[in-house]
């Protein structure tokens, strides 16, 4: 649910206050943090992410969110991040270093990831003008809302300062499903 500037490049170079750096991200396991390497990383359960510029923070200064091991690996960031840790460990020993950083030594841009997230959601039968990177951040909200989390745990995951995060919350078949019933069977008198 970041903002894309926090991870990508939106033009020739990222923005190198925001974007998110080695240094921005820890592993842990068991609330104890590992060290970025292969051998240690292999056993994190939980990824603490810090983003050092937060308009959610106190004075803009910054949040961190704790994500831990999801069931669905390709969903989950502590394993995308084990194995980039494990791909290439020596990315990982600069602690200023752009956190996706490509071979040619630029960040991953924000054009490529939405190319990419259209070219899947033609795949899967979808109109590609209806996905781009903002899918991402409105899926993680829609994700939580659906979920049953309570307002203040989607803003502070989100790091909405505002209720503008309801924008990006998607309708759902499953919490429509039962509406007109519920309404017809509501109980309730006018006040007089």
């Amino acid at each position: 649910m970041r903002h894309s500037g926090e991870f990508l490049r939106k033009g020739a170079e990222a923005d190198a206050d925001y974007c998110m750096r080695v240094g921005d991200i820890r592993l842990a396991r068991d609330g104890e943090e590992v060290r970025l390497t292969p051998g240690e990383a292999v056993d994190a359960d939980e990824l603490i992410a810090t983003q050092r510029r937060s308009k959610a923070g106190q004075d803009w200064n910054g949040s961190e969110t704790n994500t831990f091991v999801a069931s669905d690996a390709r969903l989950c960031a502590v394993s995308w991040i084990k194995h980039l840790v494990s791909l290439q460990p020596e990315h990982f020993d600069e602690p200023n270093r752009f956190l996706f950083t490509l071979s040619d030594g630029k960040v991953l841009s924000r054009d490529k990831v939405s190319k990419v997230l259209k070219e899947a959601a033609v795949r899967r039968g979808l109109d590609e003008n209806d996905i781009d990177v903002i899918s991402l951040r409105a899926g993680g909200a829609s994700a939580m809302y659906h979920a049953g989390f309570s307002v203040e745990e989607i803003q502070r995951r989100g790091r909405w300062a505002s209720d503008c995060w309801k924008r990006y919350v998607h309708a759902g078949r499953t919490k429509a499903k039962d509406t007109a019933e519920r309404m017809a069977k509501a109980d309730f008198q006018l006040l007089r």
